[in-house]
């Protein structure tokens, strides 16, 4: 679940778009720039267990 961190910005950009182009109905292009900013909250936040990550989508409405 985590291994996204330590991707470039630029592949995880590239990998967030093939999840957008394969999950077209699900997602939208805004979900590129949300997961990058997701990765960033990660990133500052001590708290990386799944349930705390699930939380923090929970607030957000994903």
């Amino acid at each position: 679940m985590t291994e996204f961190e330590v991707l470039t910005l630029d592949d995880l950009r590239k990998y967030a778009t093939r999840l957008v182009e394969y999950y077209l109905d699900d997602t939208d292009a805004s979900f590129v720039d949300e997961f990058v900013q997701f990765k960033a909250i990660l990133e500052a936040d001590r708290d990386r267990t799944i349930t705390y990550m699930s939380e923090l989508m929970n607030l957000d409405g994903c």
